[in-house]
């Protein structure tokens, strides 16, 4: 096969979203990200408020704007997002999860791939769609199901109430409705020219900033259900674990304990046996290891070219990676230890 001049757009996200020291491909982007776009359109709501108060036209005929309309695309990238990152999440912790269906991906992915020292869950997560609610809904079943969640995605979404529409106050309409019809409402907007966004300004049917804020509300109160039964019941070393106040369980901290763990069971295995496990240069090893570790967090930690140049700072991300690398060596002597 003759060598392709452009990279596969799998492999392209798979090594921007794999390699980055600043990840987003994480639940926790999702949320943080949907409370950006809420937040948003609150103070767009605020601003029609004091635009009206002083008489001056905020929108269109109709008091919107047209491109309101538009946050039901930030929304549902957003759920999308959700469902691909934990897909990610899933096949990196449990790989035995990777269906044949999950491989159907071009040779030239797939030729791509060691080049650009990408793993198969990326290239999975990135050829993912998720087009509808029920595409969203499949892969949370898959993954509820492959960590064992007793729960069932579609009946928590089905049983908790969303907020009605203004002009049926009295409806019932759940979490699983609102983000139903966000789905549709996004794939008519963008694939769509019909009436509704034709026709004369009465006839068009445009979002207010309501009916987006009620929607988006929506979208959150769906993947924070689904993110409360992961906190709740998956094993302790999923990735990207939140925490019950919906933030991201400390990387740092997991890698620290779990290096302190495997010490002990690996100083616990080799025991006083010099002949054979050389248990004196192992305690010696572990000494000069940790003073090694403390040296090097006091460069990291000192060192001012790693601190934020505007908002992001590299020494925690220098740390996790040193730290990784003491895991992974970690892992391999206890394998040859049992």
């Amino acid at each position: 096969m003759t060598d392709v001049p452009w990279k596969h757009h799998l492999v392209d996200f798979a090594a921007r979203y794999a390699r980055t020291s600043f990840p987003t491909l994480n639940a926790a982007s999702a949320i943080r990200r949907l409370e950006s776009l809420i937040l948003e359109v609150e103070g767009l709501r605020e601003l029609q408020k004091s635009a009206d108060e002083k008489e001056i036209t905020f929108g269109s005929r109709l008091n919107t704007y047209e491109i309101v309309d538009y946050y039901a695309v930030g929304f549902v990238t957003c759920l999308e997002w959700h469902a691909r990152s934990r897909l990610v999440d899933l096949l990196h912790h449990a790989p035995g999860n990777i269906d044949t269906p999950d491989v159907k991906i071009d040779k030239v992915a797939l030729s791509q791939m060691a080049a650009a020292n990408v793993t198969l869950p990326y290239i999975v997560g990135a050829a993912t769609k998720v087009s509808t609610a029920q595409d969203y809904l499949a892969i949370m079943r898959r993954i509820f199901e492959a960590l064992q969640l007793t729960a069932k995605p579609e009946q928590l979404l089905r049983s908790q109430l969303a907020e009605p529409e203004p002009w049926q106050p009295e409806s019932k309409v759940t979490i699983f409705d609102s983000i139903d019809e966000l789905f549709r409402r996004r794939n008519h907007l963008v694939h769509e020219i019909d009436i509704a966004v034709m026709a004369h300004f009465s006839l068009r049917d445009a979002w207010s900033l309501d009916d987006a804020l009620r929607v988006g509300k929506g979208a959150l109160a769906c993947i924070k259900t689904m993110e409360n039964e992961i906190t709740k019941d998956a094993p302790a070393n999923f990735p990207n674990r939140l925490n019950a106040d919906g933030y991201p369980d400390s990387e740092l901290e997991r890698l620290k304990s779990e290096i302190v763990a495997l010490e002990k069971e690996i100083t616990d295995a080799i025991g006083g046996d010099d002949s054979y496990c050389n248990a004196t240069g192992w305690k010696e090893a572990l000494a000069a290891n940790h003073a090694s570790l403390e040296k090097e967090f006091e460069f990291i930690n000192g060192a001012e070219f790693l601190r934020p140049v505007r908002h992001l700072d590299y020494a925690q991300a220098l740390t996790i990676e040193f730290l990784r690398s003491r895991l992974s060596y970690l892992a391999m002597l206890k394998k040859e230890l049992e």
